[in-house]
């Protein structure tokens, strides 16, 4: 058998095979046994834990609370008007309207008068007008900075507000020596209801003016105090407009330089000029300053807009005149209604035309 197994290659190659296994094997095992041994080996008995003392937890900061703040209630706009406002207002004005027609008791010469404007006035009334005009309004304003009707404090913000605030007074006093001597002399109204209703719309024109300069309005961007602003604007370039026509009316009579029989039209067309130029002038200024708050895309301060300022002056200008021509000349009204319907077209068209085409 044991000659047969070496003759027998197989079997040799396959003895040899198994003897190599068996020296990998116990290698195998002898390299791993020190491993083995690690693994298999009992753990080591557990010694009792000792416990470190115990650190006072850190307390963490809290966390930053964020504070709501407190709604802050919108103040109303001091030149709003409230209705406990209209009422405080209208009390006074009524109370020291009725106390302005006490000057209508006072009499007055007819016969001693003066002519503006082709128009006769009474000396005595528009003296007595004017007193009452003075004491009345100055002790209006007085109540009216002392109730305070709108609930605030007046302040006058600049010097300049404070010197435009008493030349707008004046203007006041100005408008009711002339509407009451129209209501009294022309209209034929007591003395009494004369005074009582000038006063009534001479006081609410003061307290506008009050609203406008010590209330802040004067920047308002609310329609009615912009269209408050433009008649304010409109009743001081007329009244330069007046005085300067007349003025230069007066000054080439006094001078000779024209002929008064035979250049009279040359005299009117040369006033007219004048005293439309310094209106134009002082609407332009106190309009892009003062009227038009609410634009936002002026055209006013280039050159192009004030040649377009002027062209829309000199139209509504051609539109008074033909409204007078045609309602004075041909129709025969009054001047006065004349004047007044005349007034307020061209005012309209101002307005409108400004609005829309400079101060969009």
């Amino acid at each position: 058998m044991q000659t047969k197994n070496k003759r027998d290659p197989i079997a040799r190659n396959r003895k040899r095979a198994g003897r190599a296994c068996q020296l990998a094997l116990a290698r195998y095992r002898s390299e791993t046994l020190p491993f083995r041994q690690k693994v298999t080996a009992p753990l080591p008995k557990e010694e009792p834990l000792v416990v470190a003392p115990a650190i006072a937890p850190v307390e963490a900061a809290p966390a930053a609370v964020i504070e709501k703040e407190p709604e802050v209630k919108k103040e109303t706009p001091q030149y709003r008007f409230n209705r406990k406002e209209w009422v405080i207002a209208g009390v006074l004005i009524v109370i020291f309207a009725a106390l302005s027609a006490l000057g209508g008791l006072v009499g007055y010469d007819p016969s001693k008068v003066i002519t503006i404007s082709e128009y006769d006035f009474a000396l005595g009334l528009l003296a007595s007008t004017a007193v009452t005009a003075i004491l009345v309004i100055a002790a209006f304003l007085l109540a009216v900075f002392a109730v305070r009707p709108a609930g605030r404090k007046p302040v006058f913000e600049k010097t300049l507000h404070v010197v435009a605030w008493i030349f707008f007074t004046i203007c006041g006093v100005a408008a009711h020596m002339v509407l009451a001597t129209l209501l009294i002399q022309y209209a034929k109204l007591p003395g009494e209801l004369g005074n009582a209703l000038s006063m009534v719309a001479v006081l609410l024109y003061e307290y506008l003016i009050v609203k406008l300069y010590a209330y802040d309005a004067l920047e308002a961007k609310f329609l009615g105090w912009e269209l408050f602003r433009f008649a304010l604007v409109g009743a001081v370039a007329a009244i330069c407009d007046f005085l300067c026509t007349s003025a230069t009316r007066g000054a080439l009579n006094a001078t000779g330089l024209v002929d008064v029989n035979h250049g009279a039209t040359i005299i009117t067309a040369l006033a007219v000029t004048v005293g439309f130029a310094v209106s134009v002038i002082v609407n332009y200024v106190l309009s892009v300053y003062m009227v038009y708050k609410s634009s936002t895309k002026s055209t006013a301060g280039r050159w192009w807009g004030v040649i377009l300022f002027i062209l829309l002056s000199a139209v509504g200008l051609g539109i008074g005149m033909g409204i007078e021509m045609w309602l004075y000349d041909y129709v025969g009204l009054s001047y006065i209604i004349v004047f007044i319907i005349r007034t307020l077209v061209v005012l309209v068209w101002n307005y409108i035309s400004r609005k829309l085409i400079l101060f969009r």
